[in-house]
């Protein structure tokens, strides 16, 4: 009987864990945009060949730029969809 309170007490730390985590998120939506979202944001605006370019006179890896250049295309770009992709993959 011990393994089922232990697993008890797992799913209710899990779940703890995940409802910090998502209030932490939420704040983070609530706050305004930095300067390195901000650049993010005009370096994903940018034509799918410039980005490289761009990238070449800063040290972030330019992987996670097209990511999010492919992901925000359906959403305009907005400050909320660049924190929303970069949430999920902490999540991940």
């Amino acid at each position: 009987m011990k393994w089922k309170d232990k697993l008890k007490s797992l799913k209710k730390q899990n779940l703890f864990n995940l409802a910090l985590f998502i209030i932490f998120i939420l704040a983070c939506f609530i706050k305004q945009p930095w300067h390195d979202e901000l650049y993010t944001r005009e370096v994903v605006r940018m034509p799918f060949f410039e980005i490289l370019g761009e990238l070449k006179k800063d040290n972030y890896p330019p992987l996670y730029y097209y990511i999010i250049h492919f992901l925000a295309l359906p959403f305009n770009y907005s400050i909320f969809s660049i924190r929303f992709f970069s949430a999920i993959f902490i999540l991940l």
